[in-house]
């Protein structure tokens, strides 16, 4: 079982890799809808001159950024704690897999 203190590093750290990640994916995609369409992101789905379509595809493609950053930050962090303590970090091993 893993101690208290293993358990708030695993805290601080996957929470911190996490808002990296997050912060640097929310950045990229309103990099990547600027330069690909060439205005500002769509920042309220209600708002005049926001069309359905393209408050959709924001949506998506933004939430599926900030999906997939978590995912991978996560994936990160826990590789290098294993690498780093030998053990898996807290909550790993309570997962179980069904197919």
């Amino acid at each position: 079982m893993a101690s208290g203190n293993s358990k708030l590093a695993w805290k601080v750290t996957s929470g911190v890799t996490t808002t990296v990640a997050v912060l640097a994916a929310h950045k990229l995609t309103i990099a990547g809808w600027k330069w690909f369409t060439g205005a500002e992101p769509p920042d309220h789905p209600l708002r005049p001159g926001t069309s359905a379509a393209e408050a959709a595809t924001w949506a998506a493609l933004s939430g599926a950024a900030v999906g997939v950053a978590r995912l991978a930050s996560v994936r990160f962090a826990a590789d290098q704690w294993v690498r780093r303590t030998g053990a898996l970090p807290h909550g790993a091993d309570d997962v179980e897999v069904r197919l």
